[in-house]
C-alpha cells in the first residue's frame, strides 16, 4: 500500500495514497467554494512540508490554476518581489499564525485572497475538471535572487512531469521503494 507520512517534530503521520485523494478532493471544494478557477495563480506559504497543503496544491493544479509556492525564509523585500511579479489572486495557507506571517511579508496590502486550507466545506461534488494539455503552466518558482532580485521560473506540466522521469533514471524505483522528499514545491 502507498502512503503519504508526514514528521513534524516528534509527531508522525501517515495517510494512504487512497485518502490522500479524498484530500484533495475537499481542497477542490474548498477552493471552488473562494471561485479559484483554471488559470488562476496561487501563492503557497507552508513552513513545513505537510500533507494537507500537498492536498491544496494537487488540488489547484486539478483545477487548472498555477502554483507559486513562497519560501518561508525570504526577506520581506524579496517576498514583495515575488509577490509582484506574479500577482496571485489567491495565497493558501494553513491556520491564523501564517496569516500573520504573510501580512507581515508584504509590503502592501496584500493584493490576493487568504484561503485557509484547514476550512473544509466538505467533498467537492462536481468532478468536472479542466482539460489541460502538457504545455499549460503548472508552477511559478522563484529563483534566489543571488545576482539581484528573485525571478519567476515557470513551469509546465510537462517539464514536472520530465523532472520526475529524470529523476527516476538517475535513481531507478519502482512499486517497492519507498521515496523520501523533505522539501516544500519552493525547492524544485
Amino acid at each position: 500500500k502507498a502512503h503519504i507520512i508526514e514528521w513534524t517534530g516528534e509527531s508522525r503521520r501517515s495517510v494512504s495514497a487512497i485518502d490522500f485523494l479524498g484530500q484533495i478532493d475537499q481542497q477542490i471544494g474548498l477552493l471552488r467554494a473562494h471561485g479559484v478557477k483554471a488559470g488562476d495563480r496561487i501563492a503557497s506559504y507552508s513552513p513545513s512540508t505537510r500533507i494537507a497543503m500537498m492536498a491544496a496544491e494537487f488540488a489547484a493544479l486539478r483545477l487548472g490554476a498555477v502554483i507559486c509556492p513562497l519560501h518561508t525564509n525570504v526577506t520581506r523585500r524579496d517576498f514583495d518581489a515575488i509577490v509582484k511579479n506574479v500577482m496571485p489572486a489567491f495565497c493558501l495557507l494553513e491556520g491564523k499564525q501564517a496569516v500573520r506571517e504573510v501580512e507581515h511579508l508584504c509590503v502592501d496590502t496584500p493584493s490576493f485572497t487568504f484561503i485557509d486550507i484547514a476550512e473544509n466545506p466538505g467533498p467537492s461534488v462536481d468532478h468536472t475538471l479542466e482539460k489541460l494539455t502538457s504545455e499549460d503552466p503548472a508552477l511559478v518558482i522563484s529563483t534566489s535572487g543571488t545576482s539581484g532580485r528573485p525571478k519567476g521560473v515557470l513551469l509546465s506540466h510537462q517539464s514536472i512531469a520530465a523532472i520526475t522521469i529524470s529523476c527516476t533514471a538517475v535513481v531507478p524505483i519502482n512499486r517497492k521503494h519507498i521515496f523520501m522528499s523533505f522539501l516544500p514545491a519552493s525547492h524544485i
